[in-house]
C-alpha cells in the first residue's frame, strides 16, 4: 500500500513507467501479430505447393494409364484375330470361343482393365472379355453400351470417356477407350473396339495419394459444371456446396489452380488441376483450420510469452524509473524549499510544476529587465531632447554626460552631424480616426524602422519631440563634406517601409552637415521651418536645404494685382476655362514664395471670393447660395497647395454654375412674358416682334434671339400659331362667318389667312368648318340611335 501511495504522489514517475510498459506491450503485440500472420501465410503457401504436387501425381497416373490404354486399344483394333469379331456376321463357335478366351486373358493380365468389348456393327452384337456384365445380351450394361454404339451418342475416338452404363445415381461407373476405323466423328452403327477401365483403380489411386500426401483432405473428380464423377464415401460437403467450385474450374488456366473458399460455413483450401479427360478436373478440398492447427498452438504460446515478458518488463521499468527519477526528485526538493515556488500552484505532474516555476521566475526576470530598460529609455530620451533643444547652452561637462547617456559620441573630434525631422502626413485625420494606442504604435514603429536603417551607415538616435513629429540626430564620426551622400536614399527606404507596413506617408526635412554640437538646436529649428514647405513639395517629400533656399529668399508680392483683377472679372463673367488658367498661374507663383507669403496669399483667396460674390449678388433678384464661411478654416487645415487649389477651384466652379443657373431662370421668365403678351393681344392686327419689344422695353433683336433659342421658333411664328389655334376654336364653336373669324383673330388679308390656315391644317377654313359640322352631326345621330 505504501508503495502504491508513493507512485501516486509521483505523477511524472508514473508517466515514465506507464510509457515504458505501454511501449513494450505495443511492440510485443505488433511483433507477435506480424509473426503469427507471416507464419500462417507461409504454412498456407507451403500446403498449396504440397497439394499441387499431389494433384500432379494423380494427374500423372491418369496420363500414364491413358497412354497405355491408347496403345493397347490401337494394337487390338488392328489385330488379325480381333478383326473378324468386328466384321463377320457369323463365326464358328470354336473360333469365337478361342477369340473370347484371348480377350479374357488380356483383361486378366492388365491391372487396370475391366473388360474388352468388341462391337460388330453389321450384326449389332457385342463380344467381350473380362467383366461378365457385357456378356449378357439382356443385361442393362450390355444394352446401354449397344445402344450407344448403335446411336453414336457419347462415342469419342481414343479418348478416356466417363460412362454410366448401370443407370444408377452413383455418378460414373465406367471409363472407356473406343477405337473405330473412321477418321472423323463416329458413325452410328460402325464397328468399334472399346476398353473399359476399372473405376475402382482410379478412385483407389486417388484415395491412396490423398491418405498419404493430403492428410485431413479429400480428393475427387469433377466436371466443369460441378458434378462429381463418383462421390467419395468420406465426402463431408453436400453436392450443392461442391457445385460452388465450378466457376473457379471454368475460369482456370490449363495449369493447376488454388483458392480459399467458404464452403458449408467453414473455410476450405481448394486445389484443382485439369486432367486428360476433357472438361474434367481432379480437386482437393482441405479444411483451413486443420492446415493452420500448428500455427494456432504457436499463437497461444506467443500470447503466454508476451504476458510473461510484459510482467518482467514492468518490474524492470519500475527499477529503471526510480533511477531516472532521482535527479528530478532532488531538484523538486531544492525548488520547494526556495522562494522560487511562491505563488505557483498546479495540479499536474512534477514537470508541470517545474515549468510553472520556471515561467514564473522568467516572467519576474523579464518584468525587472523591462523596468530597467524602460527607465534607461526614458532617461536617454530626456537627455536627447535636452540636447536638441538647448545644445547652445551646453558646457563640456554637460556634453560628456549627454554623450554617455545617449551613446551618440557627439564629443568625438572630427564628427559631422545632421538633424532629421520626420512628420506623419494627414496627422489630424489619423489622430482623430485612430485609437491613441494605434497612433503611439505607429510613432514607435517609425522610430525603430528609421534607427535600424540609418544605424547601418551612421550613428543615429531618435526621439519623439511632439505628437506630430520625431527628431533624429545623425552622426558621422569621420566625415567630410560628402559624408551624408547616402542619407537621402536611406530616407526613401524608410518612407517605403513605413508605407508598406502601415499604409501611411511621412515627410522629412534634413539639415545640412555641421561639426559643432552646439548648433544642434539651431539646425533642429531650421528643419522644422523646412517642413513648412511641405505645402509646396507635397506629402512624402524629403526636403533638403537647397530645395527651399529660393523660397526663403523670395520677397516678391505673393498675390499680383493683375492676377487678382482678372480673377474677379472671370468670376463675374462665369468663364470657367479662364478661371482655371488663372488659378494654375497663381498657384505656380505662390509655390515660389516664402512660407509667410504663401499663407498670406492663401488666406486672401476667401476674402477675394467673398467680396466678388457680394458684388455679383448686388444686381441679382435672388442672391447665389454659396457658403464661404468655412473656406478659410478648410484651407488652413490642408497640407499641400495642390489640395488648396482643388478646393478653391471647386468653389469657383460652384459660383459659375450658380451664376449660369440664375441667367437661365431670367431667360425663362422673359420667354413666358412674351407668350403672355401674344396670347393677350393676338386680336391686334399690328401685333409683331417690334410691338412686343416696345411693350417690354427691350431690344427686338435680343428678345427675338432669346425666344428662338428657348422655343425653337420665332416670335412671328408663335403669333401665327396662337391665331390659327383661336380661329379653329371659333370655326368649331361659333356661327361667325369666315371673314368675321379672320378679323377676330387679327388678320386683315383673307388670302394670307387662308394660306397660313391651309399650311397648318391642310385644308381651308370653310372645309375645316364643314368637316367638323359633319363629324358633329354623325356623333349626334349615333347618340339618338
Amino acid at each position: 500500500m505504501r508503495l502504491i501511495q508513493l507512485y501516486k504522489s509521483r505523477k511524472y514517475m508514473l508517466r515514465i513507467l506507464l510509457s515504458i510498459t505501454l511501449m513494450t506491450v505495443i511492440f510485443l503485440t505488433c511483433f507477435s501479430t506480424l509473426l503469427y500472420y507471416a507464419s500462417e501465410k507461409s504454412v498456407v503457401r507451403m500446403q498449396k505447393d504440397y497439394n499441387q504436387a499431389a494433384l500432379a501425381q494423380v494427374n500423372y497416373n491418369i496420363s500414364y494409364m491413358d497412354e497405355i490404354a491408347k496403345n493397347m486399344v490401337t494394337s487390338l483394333f488392328w489385330d488379325s484375330e480381333i478383326i473378324p469379331l468386328m466384321s463377320s456376321d457369323e463365326l464358328q463357335i470354336f473360333d469365337l470361343l478361342s477369340k473370347l478366351r484371348r480377350l479374357n486373358t488380356l483383361v486378366t493380365s492388365s491391372w487396370y482393365l475391366d473388360s474388352i468389348v468388341v462391337y460388330n456393327g453389321p450384326a449389332n452384337k457385342l463380344y467381350s472379355g473380362g467383366n461378365a456384365k457385357f456378356k449378357n445380351p439382356a443385361g442393362r450394361q450390355y444394352l446401354t453400351l449397344q445402344a450407344s454404339f448403335r446411336n453414336g451418342a457419347g462415342i469419342r475416338k481414343l479418348s478416356l470417356t466417363p460412362m454410366n452404363l448401370s443407370g444408377g445415381t452413383d455418378g460414373v461407373d465406367t471409363f472407356s477407350y473406343v477405337m473405330y476405323e473412321t477418321l472423323g466423328p463416329y458413325k452410328a452403327g460402325e464397328s468399334a473396339l472399346a476398353l473399359t477401365i476399372k473405376p475402382e483403380w482410379l478412385y483407389n489411386n486417388m484415395k491412396l495419394i490423398n491418405d498419404k500426401a493430403l492428410r485431413s483432405s479429400y480428393t475427387l473428380l469433377m466436371d466443369g459444371n460441378g458434378n462429381v464423377l463418383r462421390p467419395d464415401d468420406r465426402l463431408a460437403l453436400a453436392p450443392e456446396e461442391l457445385s460452388r467450385i465450378a466457376p473457379k474450374l471454368a475460369a482456370s488456366n490449363p495449369g493447376p489452380g488454388y483458392s480459399i473458399m467458404e464452403l458449408d460455413g467453414e473455410k476450405q483450401i481448394v486445389s484443382y488441376s485439369r486432367t486428360v479427360i476433357p472438361d474434367w478436373f481432379v480437386v482437393s478440398v482441405q479444411p483451413y483450420d486443420t492446415v493452420i492447427q500448428n500455427i494456432q498452438q504457436i499463437r497461444q504460446s506467443a500470447i503466454g510469452l508476451t504476458i510473461l515478458f510484459v510482467v518482467l518488463s514492468v518490474v524492470a521499468a519500475m527499477i529503471v524509473t526510480r533511477g531516472l527519477y532521482k535527479p528530478i526528485q532532488r531538484l523538486l526538493q531544492h525548488i520547494k524549499t526556495s522562494q522560487l515556488a511562491d505563488g505557483v500552484r498546479t495540479e499536474k505532474d512534477e514537470l508541470a510544476f517545474l515549468t510553472e516555476t520556471y515561467s514564473h521566475a522568467a516572467a519576474l526576470a523579464l518584468d525587472m529587465n523591462a523596468y530597467k530598460r524602460d527607465n534607461r529609455s526614458i532617461i536617454r530620451a530626456y537627455h536627447l531632447r535636452q540636447l536638441i533643444l538647448e545644445s547652445a547652452s551646453y558646457t563640456e561637462s554637460q556634453l560628456k554626460s549627454a554623450d554617455a547617456m545617449t551613446g551618440m559620441n557627439v564629443y568625438a573630434s572630427g564628427a559631422s552631424f545632421a538633424v532629421l525631422t520626420v512628420t506623419i502626413d494627414e496627422w489630424r485625420q489619423l489622430s482623430r480616426l485612430s485609437p491613441n494606442a494605434d497612433v503611439q504604435l505607429i510613432r514607435f514603429a517609425i522610430l525603430n524602422i528609421a534607427e535600424e536603417l540609418l544605424a547601418a551607415h551612421y550613428g543615429c538616435m531618435g526621439v519623439e519631440m511632439r505628437a506630430d513629429h520625431l527628431v533624429f540626430l545623425i552622426c558621422a564620426e569621420h566625415g567630410g563634406a560628402e559624408c551624408f551622400n547616402q542619407l537621402v536614399p536611406l530616407l526613401s527606404d524608410i518612407q517605403t517601409a513605413v508605407s508598406h507596413y502601415y499604409k501611411i506617408t511621412i515627410s522629412m526635412a534634413i539639415s545640412g552637415a555641421f561639426h559643432d554640437f552646439r548648433a544642434i538646436s539651431e539646425h533642429y529649428h531650421l528643419t522644422q521651418h523646412y517642413l513648412l514647405y511641405k505645402l509646396v513639395f507635397g506629402r512624402g517629400a524629403v526636403i533638403e536645404p537647397e530645395m527651399v533656399k529660393g523660397n526663403m529668399e523670395n520677397s516678391s508680392d505673393s498675390f499680383p494685382g493683375e492676377l487678382e483683377k482678372r480673377l474677379i472679372e472671370g468670376l463675374k463673367a462665369g468663364d470657367k476655362e479662364l478661371l482655371e488658367t488663372l488659378l494654375d498661374k497663381l498657384m505656380r507663383h505662390i509655390s515660389t514664395c516664402n512660407y509667410d507669403q504663401i499663407v498670406s496669399a492663401i488666406t486672401h483667396m476667401p476674402v477675394l471670393l467673398r467680396q466678388t460674390l457680394k458684388e455679383i449678388n448686388v444686381n441679382r433678384v435672388q442672391p447665389m447660395p454659396v457658403d464661404l464661411n468655412l473656406l478659410s478654416v478648410q484651407l488652413l487645415e490642408m497640407e499641400t497647395l495642390e489640395d488648396m487649389q482643388r478646393l478653391i477651384r471647386t468653389v469657383m466652379l460652384e459660383i459659375c454654375d450658380q451664376k449660369k443657373g440664375g441667367l437661365d431662370e431670367r431667360n425663362e421668365i422673359l420667354i413666358e412674358t412674351i407668350k403672355g403678351i401674344v396670347q393677350q393681344n393676338y386680336q391686334d392686327m399690328n401685333l409683331s416682334l417690334q410691338s412686343v419689344s416696345g411693350m417690354m422695353k427691350l431690344s427686338g433683336d435680343y428678345i427675338g434671339r432669346l425666344f428662338r433659342k428657348g422655343e425653337s421658333m420665332s416670335v412671328a411664328d408663335y403669333i401665327n400659331a396662337v391665331r390659327i389655334a383661336k380661329a379653329q376654336e371659333l370655326l368649331r364653336g361659333s356661327k361667325d362667318s369666315i371673314n368675321e373669324v379672320m378679323v377676330k383673330v387679327g388678320y386683315a388679308n383673307q388670302s394670307y389667312f387662308f394660306k397660313l390656315f391651309k399650311k397648318k391644317l391642310g385644308c381651308t377654313p370653310g372645309e375645316y368648318r364643314l368637316k367638323k359640322s359633319l363629324s358633329k352631326g354623325e356623333a349626334a345621330s349615333e347618340q339618338d340611335e
